[in-house]
């Protein structure tokens, strides 16, 4: 990329960095370090033609939960379900994102319809993150 002048550098993060859970300090610290790091390889590479930014994907429907557990048994289904349709509605769009939504934005963070964008952490969580 440097010795073409031109390029893009995106990473990925967590929309973790942005909102607070218990169990997840590590995970939301190590995430919250891309973040900077982008930000920082932005501006150093920014000279050199080189774009970098970082999309923070919202929660999205994963093992996550179940690895934060350690071991211990998932929720009974009527309470998982109470405690999704509680989570859906903090997203206004009314959903989570699917890996989809995260590789469309992707895309578009690393074509040339994005090449005055730099250091920036996008935030891909239907509203969930603002």
């Amino acid at each position: 990329m440097r010795k073409q002048k031109h390029g893009a550098i995106v990473n990925i993060g967590s929309g973790s960095t942005h909102q607070y859970s218990f169990g997840v300090a590590v995970y939301a610290i190590s995430k919250y370090a891309i973040d900077l790091f982008t930000k920082q390889l932005a501006y150093q590479e920014g000279k050199n033609g080189i774009r970098c930014n970082c999309i923070a994907p919202g929660p999205a429907p994963t093992n996550f939960g179940a690895v934060l557990r350690e071991g211990a048994p998932p929720p009974p289904p009527e309470q998982y379900a109470k405690m999704r349709e509680a989570m859906l509605a903090t997203f206004p769009l009314g959903r989570m994102g699917t890996p989809a939504d995260i590789a469309n934005i992707t895309v578009i963070m690393a074509s040339e319809a994005t090449n005055y964008i730099t250091g920036q952490v996008i935030q891909v969580s239907g509203g969930n993150v603002m």
